[in-house]
């Protein structure tokens, strides 16, 4: 379907001139034409002032057939790559490049720089008029993912001596960082980075679906930076990874319980210990559908918040949740039951993920009498874990009762006592 947008503007150029237009067209596979239309016909203005002469640009969508020539840049890649030793040059080469779309920055030293050529690019400073037309054609935010990987800043923004702030470059930069950090700046000894400015800028800029940071060194200041979250529409997706959060809980959790567009959350192998996950897994954004927390060390109070996360009566309606690789010890007790309990009468949970938690048998029952009681789940997982034969032989006989599974993942189990070959398979599956 072609969309057409007219944009207007004054001509203060000669008559003569004003009778050449522009038509401009936007080819769906990232082609720009410009086409002169120099035998325009004066008939078309007869209407206009006579005062006054306009020139009218016509932006329009084309679909491309399978039988037309492919444009060599529709080949490209729509990830805008940031290289660590190449940084501002890539930032400032994609200011106008309408074919990106995301943003994949490693090993990046985050300076005052860089730094504020990323922002321009994300906030789409100074870009042509031709690319900002696009990007009112999108009617979406502006890029799908920013990834952040092994990202890091030298320095500090702090405070000078005699209170002043302590920054190089004019008077006018170092106001617009001072009141940057404080924005984001923590208490006490804690300072801003050039990290955290950045990370505070996507954020309030909300041009972005999908953030993903991982690797990072965070600080009290990197949780201000990302308390704007509580007012973000267009942020769906937020995944941490390799991220110590251990010493930033409530801070986190309190910008995400106010949030209403995240519909997925990972916080992945962030050193969160019980106690984190209590309060991160009460604090949960109101729309959320994905949580994966694999790689942390989930215990009583974790699984306590959870439990009131599936309730019947609870707001949320989580459909997938990945409770993997808690780092269950030999002499730890990972207690399920009243986890399960709420698990049988939840209507929304599809897709649950219990890899490598060291479940036994015992823990298996009481899977098995939850998935004999709710509807919704299809898709479950319990691979790497303590389950023998004997539980394969529970679970095949109740296997009738469990309405809504369609598929159940168990390989790299014990079942060096199951009752029969089948049983020690390792895996089952409808």
């Amino acid at each position: 379907m072609d969309f057409f947008g007219r944009f207007s503007r004054r001509n203060l150029f000669s008559e003569e001139q004003n009778r050449n237009r522009n038509l401009q067209r936007f080819n769906s596979e990232y082609s720009l034409d410009i086409i002169d239309d120099s035998g325009h016909s004066d008939d078309d203005d007869d209407d206009d002032d006579t005062n006054s002469q306009y020139t009218t640009v016509t932006v329009e969508t084309v679909k491309t057939t399978h039988n037309q020539p492919k444009n060599p840049i529709a080949a490209q890649s729509t990830q805008l790559f940031v290289g660590s030793n190449t940084a501002r040059q890539d930032l400032d080469g994609a200011r106008n490049d309408i074919t990106k779309v995301s943003i994949y920055a490693k090993d990046v030293v985050v300076t005052k720089d860089v730094a504020s050529n990323f922002l321009e690019l994300v906030r789409g400073d100074n870009k042509s008029w031709e690319a900002m037309a696009v990007d009112i054609l999108r009617q979406k935010a502006r890029w799908n993912s920013i990834v952040l990987e092994d990202c890091s800043s030298p320095s500090s923004i702090s405070k000078g001596i005699d209170g002043k702030r302590d920054l190089d470059g004019d008077d006018g930069d170092e106001d617009a960082d001072a009141d940057m950090v404080d924005v984001i700046g923590g208490a006490n000894d804690e300072t801003a980075t050039y990290l955290d400015l950045l990370l505070s800028g996507i954020v309030n800029v909300d041009n972005c679906g999908y953030l993903h940071l991982t690797g990072l060194t965070w600080s009290l200041s990197t949780s201000f930076a990302l308390q704007s979250l509580v007012f973000s529409k267009s942020l769906t997706k937020l995944q941490l990874d390799f991220i110590d959060l251990s010493e930033h809980v409530p801070a986190l959790p309190t910008s995400l319980s106010g949030n209403k567009s995240i519909t997925c959350l990972i916080a992945s192998r962030c050193g969160l210990l019980d106690d984190h996950l209590g309060i991160l897994l009460g604090h949960l954004p109101r729309e959320i559908e994905e949580l994966r927390v694999f790689g942390n060390k989930c215990r009583s109070k974790g699984l306590a918040s959870l439990t009131d996360l599936l309730q019947k009566k609870s707001r949320y309606s989580l459909k997938i949740l990945d409770l993997s690789f808690q780092h269950v010890e030999a002499h730890e007790e990972f207690d399920v039951h009243w986890f399960c309990e709420a698990l049988g009468a939840n209507q929304t949970l599809k897709i649950l993920d219990l890899d490598n938690n060291s479940l036994d048998d015992g823990h298996l029952a009481h899977v098995v009498a939850a998935l004999c009681r709710n509807k919704t789940i299809e898709d479950l997982s319990m691979n790497h874990n303590k389950i023998t034969g004997m539980g394969v032989g529970m679970l095949a006989a109740k296997f009738g009762e469990m309405k809504g599974l369609k598929k159940i993942s168990m390989y790299s189990n014990i079942f060096e006592n199951a009752p029969n070959d089948n049983a020690a398979s390792g895996g089952t599956e409808s």
